[in-house]
């Protein structure tokens, strides 16, 4: 189950090991950005904006910023951890307090939001097809 309000996650770095990755969920945008350590000195995250909507009690649907496909992935919520289930593997994310979500992740965070919120805005401005 997704958190009902905004929250903050994080896992091992897949990258580099001794790292994090973090997770931003906002729910009410239904928006997330995680975080991935593309390298390490010196030091560079990339954004992973990505529009989301619940789809069930254990299920969500994802799309990139800019992309039109949606793919469903599994969630499921055992105490501080987040199971996300990707292409059949489950992903443990640690639910963790603002106060540990370090400044360089805000800003990752901050430019992945600014995508979707830009995203969503160009989705408005599109003609629709037929109506």
């Amino acid at each position: 189950m997704i958190p009902e309000s905004d929250s903050y996650l994080r896992i091992t770095s897949i990258n580099f090991e001794g790292f994090f990755d973090y997770m931003w969920i906002g729910p009410r945008e239904k928006f997330l950005v995680s975080t991935v350590v593309s390298r390490v000195d010196p030091f560079r995250a990339a954004a992973v904006p990505v529009h989301f909507t619940v789809s069930g009690p254990n299920q969500v649907e994802v799309k990139l910023a800019g992309s039109d496909t949606w793919v469903s992935h599994g969630i499921r919520r055992d105490n501080e951890i987040l199971w996300w289930t990707i292409r059949d593997k489950d992903v443990p994310w640690t639910l963790i307090p603002l106060d540990e979500v370090p400044q360089w992740a805000h800003e990752v965070f901050a430019r992945g939001r600014a995508k979707l919120e830009a995203d969503e805005q160009s989705e408005q401005d599109a003609p629709s097809n037929g109506g």
